[in-house]
C-alpha cells in the first residue's frame, strides 16, 4: 500500500517523504501545518511537537524519538544504541534488530536477527518475534509480525504494531488512507477517516477544505483550517 506522500499514511517508523511530517499517522508535507498554523513541518520535523521531551505529534514524534506514555504521550529517544527502546512500528536503525515486545522490546544490532547469535537479555528467546533459539544459541526462523511478514501465533491479532492487522495469515498496514480498517481500533481508521462497506478507509467527507465542518472535533475542520460562517472548512 502506499505510504509516505501527504496525506498518505506515514511508513513504517513514522517516515514521510520529500521532507514531510508524520502527525496522527498521516504525512504533512514539507512547509505546512503540523497540529495547528503556528506549527509548521520543516524538514521532517514539526516545529513545536515530536521532539525530545516533547508532545508527540499525535502519536508520532521526530525521527529517532518515540511516543510513550498515555494520552498525547512524549517523545523519547529511541534506537540511538543498543539496548535503547525500538522506535515506531518496532523499526530500529542501520538494520539492527527489536527484540522482546510490548514496551520492553529494545534494538540489538549484533544478536537476535536471523543467522545472528541470541541476545542474552533475561527475557524471551533473544531473538526477533517469530525466530527461535536452537541448541547452538542462534536464531532461526521467519520473523513474524510486521506488514509483509506472516501473523505472529499466539500473539493476540497476529500482527505487532497498532497499525497492522492480519489478512490471509499476513499482517498488512491498516488504518490509513486507503488502507484496510483496523479492528478494535475506534473506528478502525485514523483521525479524517472512516471505514467504509468494503472495510477500507476513506475520507470521511468533511473537515477538508472546501468540505462541510466536522460535527465533532474542535472547530470541525483539520489544523490548519478554519470553520466559517458558512459551516465550511477555509484557509484562515
Amino acid at each position: 500500500m502506499d505510504c509516505g506522500e501527504p496525506d498518505q499514511a506515514c511508513c513504517l517508523g513514522d517516515v514521510c517523504n520529500g521532507g514531510g511530517c508524520c502527525v496522527s499517522n498521516r504525512c504533512v508535507g514539507d512547509g505546512d501545518a503540523c497540529t495547528t498554523p503556528n506549527n509548521l513541518c520543516e524538514n521532517g520535523a514539526c516545529q513545536a511537537c515530536g521532539a525530545e521531551n516533547q508532545d508527540c505529534c499525535g502519536r508520532n514524534c521526530q525521527d529517532g524519538f518515540v511516543c510513550t506514555g498515555a494520552g498525547a504521550g512524549t517523545c523519547v529517544a529511541c534506537g540511538q544504541a543498543d539496548g535503547d527502546a525500538c522506535c515506531a512500528d518496532r523499526q530500529c536503525p542501520g538494520g539492527a534488530a527489536c527484540i522482546g515486545t510490548g514496551p520492553a522490546a529494545e534494538c540489538q544490532s549484533e544478536c537476535g536477527a536471523s543467522g545472528e547469535a541470541c541476545c542474552d537479555l533475561g527475557f524471551g528467546s533473544g531473538c526477533e518475534p517469530g525466530l527461535a533459539c536452537n541448541d547452538q544459541q542462534m536464531c532461526e526462523g521467519e520473523a513474524c509480525g510486521l506488514p509483509g511478514q506472516a501473523c505472529c501465533e499466539g500473539q493476540g491479532s497476529g500482527c505487532l504494531i497498532a497499525g497492522a492487522t492480519c489478512v490471509d495469515m499476513t499482517c498488512v498496514a491498516c488504518g490509513g488512507p486507503e488502507q484496510a480498517c483496523c479492528p478494535g481500533m475506534g473506528t478502525g481508521c485514523g483521525a479524517g477517516l472512516i471505514c467504509d462497506d468494503a472495510q477500507t478507509c476513506v475520507d470521511d467527507g468533511c473537515g477538508s477544505e472546501g468540505q462541510p465542518c466536522c460535527p465533532m472535533g474542535g472547530d470541525g475542520c483539520d489544523f490548519e483550517l478554519i470553520c466559517g460562517d458558512d459551516q465550511m472548512c477555509a484557509a484562515p
